[in-house]
């Protein structure tokens, strides 16, 4: 929300008062109606802050009725030409809008920035083309991929490299399906690591490779 980019916002203190904590600071699509050049001045003050360490998640999407297409494009173009000036990381969200945002990005993204794809929940051939025309682009996956109707998925993950991967919740949605129904209400951070179990369970392999070699991805994504 970009109302939360004021200097003197929550975002300050929780990164002050928390080691363990970074931020990153973009509009996402849903808020792209909101944005202007007051909150860009915001946005670019926030990214100053020594513990910003990305840009994003900055997007499109067509799955809902926020902020209408033509001004999440605007907005997305946007973010890009600045994202290029302040040379951070990209976090991307993406729903329903593939070939246009890869268009987009085709024109003003260079192919070896570093790009994390949040909350990748497409097919095995979406991924591919992303990973292939970006190679250092690192696709997050969810608890999504525990639910056992994501079996599109599930297949993109058992044959997405593990060094192309990283661990995401999407807190407080997708809660894990080896946690029994009705026993809580939303996810949490902590919740990542029965990501990292469903992910080893499909790729047959230990669960403490995936956490060693995804914790080496967050590394090189983020420097943290």
């Amino acid at each position: 929300d970009p109302k939360s980019w004021v200097p003197d916002g929550f975002w300050r203190r929780l990164l002050q008062e928390n080691d363990n904590v970074w931020g990153a600071f973009g509009c996402h699509p849903h808020s792209a109606k909101l944005y202007n050049m007051v909150n860009e001045q915001n946005l670019l003050n926030c990214l100053k802050h020594p513990k910003a360490i990305a840009f994003g998640e900055i997007g499109l999407d067509n799955s809902k009725d926020f902020s209408p297409p033509s001004i999440q494009k605007e907005v997305f173009i946007r973010q890009l030409h600045l994202a290029m000036q302040v040379k951070k990381p990209l976090v991307l969200h993406c729903r329903q809008a593939d070939d246009e945002m890869f268009e987009i990005m085709q024109d003003l993204v260079p192919r070896d920035y570093i790009i994390h794809r949040h909350c990748f929940t497409e097919s095995f051939a979406v991924a591919q083309r992303w990973m292939e025309e970006y190679p250092n682009m690192y696709l997050g996956i969810t608890a999504l991929v525990t639910f056992p109707t994501t079996r599109g998925l599930q297949d993109a993950v058992r044959r997405i490299p593990l060094d192309r991967l990283l661990l995401e919740t999407d807190a407080p949605y997708f809660v894990p399906r080896q946690i029994p129904q009705g026993k809580v209400a939303c996810s949490h951070p902590a919740m990542a690591v029965c990501v990292a179990e469903k992910i080893a369970e499909l790729k047959a392999i230990p669960l403490s490779e995936v956490l060693m070699q995804v914790r080496e991805n967050t590394r090189t994504v983020y420097g943290i």
